[in-house]
């Protein structure tokens, strides 16, 4: 009775966002429960050092990870500088490191102008971290290396300087996601080797999100190095059915308005009502993770209304 009470109960600022599209897309995540994301915030408030500290975040792919970067960037936006990057979207590491250099440039800018214009007249002098950090991982093996320019190291030494006299006792908090979506074994590496040069610097955590079961099962990746990238790896709990049902609640009853009552959705989804006993299962019993809901219903909605421009409401 409770679980139907709260599924019928429609939440109209939800509705009135999910209703601005017909189908869901990737951009749409079901909103965390703080206790679900609370032993990460533990972690990270345990960590009193100001080194480099990196987390892999683990799940099955579709579980939810996108979700809890998510949540953490939220939660602590006004505590660490926050840095959230999908590298899908970026396409390529080489994107993903001007990118990092871009926020990071972005908060020493606001943080101290006077320091940052000190560092951008150096840089016309000297070679910056990510402009000779970028040489490695190109995709051209041809690489030059002019007599004058630092070395990595110096140049190393002089940015972690700048970010220390910079954030002070405030941290960055940088947040990479998607990294199983991408299949290119070289473009991976590249990734956690981004990841690596930023454990050069003082006052950074960096949360990966990732399916390592997939990511062991791309030809010619080096598991090794990858497991020496982080620090610590914590693996998400599963999905439970409070979970499923919020979503539900919140993203897919809005979207049905025009084919099922609430009502109905939720006799159908509880399999109760007239829809008693007509499957084995539920369907909160089968649905394994939130993208395979968005899929299913991106499908079967575009599907109803086919039927229903072709044959009308009937």
């Amino acid at each position: 009775y409770f679980i139907y009470k709260f599924l019928c109960s429609g939440n109209e600022n939800i509705k009135n966002k999910t209703n601005d599209s017909e189908m869901l897309d990737d951009g749409e995540y079901y909103d965390l429960q703080k206790d679900k994301i609370e032993p990460i915030l533990q972690i990270l408030d345990s960590h009193k050092s100001d080194k480099f500290f990196s987390i892999a975040l683990t799940a099955p792919w579709g579980a939810g990870k996108s979700s809890t970067l998510k949540a953490i960037k939220k939660e602590l936006e006004q505590k660490y500088h926050t840095i959230y990057l999908n590298t899908w979207q970026l396409e390529n590491s080489n994107n993903l490191l001007n990118e990092i250099k871009k926020e990071i440039d972005n908060i020493l800018f606001k943080e101290n102008k006077i320091l940052w214009f000190k560092n951008l007249f150096e840089s016309l002098l000297f070679s910056n971290y990510f402009r000779l950090s970028s040489k490695y991982i190109s995709k051209s093996d041809f690489v030059i290396t002019l007599p004058f320019e630092q070395t990595i190291k110096n140049s190393q030494d002089r940015f972690n300087t700048l970010l220390k006299k910079t954030l002070k006792d405030k941290k960055i908090l940088l947040l990479i996601d998607e990294v199983d979506r991408l299949h290119d074994s070289k473009e991976i590496v590249n990734i956690f080797k981004i990841i690596r040069y930023t454990a050069s610097f003082d006052n950074i955590v960096a949360i990966t999100a990732l399916d390592l079961e997939q990511i062991e099962k791309i030809e010619n990746l080096d598991i090794d190095y990858i497991h020496k990238i982080f620090n610590m790896k914590y693996q998400l709990a599963p999905i439970d059915k409070n979970d499923i049902l919020r979503y539900f609640k919140n993203y897919i009853f809005p979207k049905t308005e025009n084919f099922i009552s609430n009502e109905e959705f939720t006799n159908l989804l509880l399999n109760q009502g007239s829809f008693a006993n007509h499957y084995e299962k539920n369907i909160l019993e089968i649905v394994p993770t939130f993208r395979v809901i968005k899929s299913s219903f991106n499908e079967t909605f575009s599907f109803l209304k086919y039927l229903k421009n072709t044959h009308g409401d009937e």
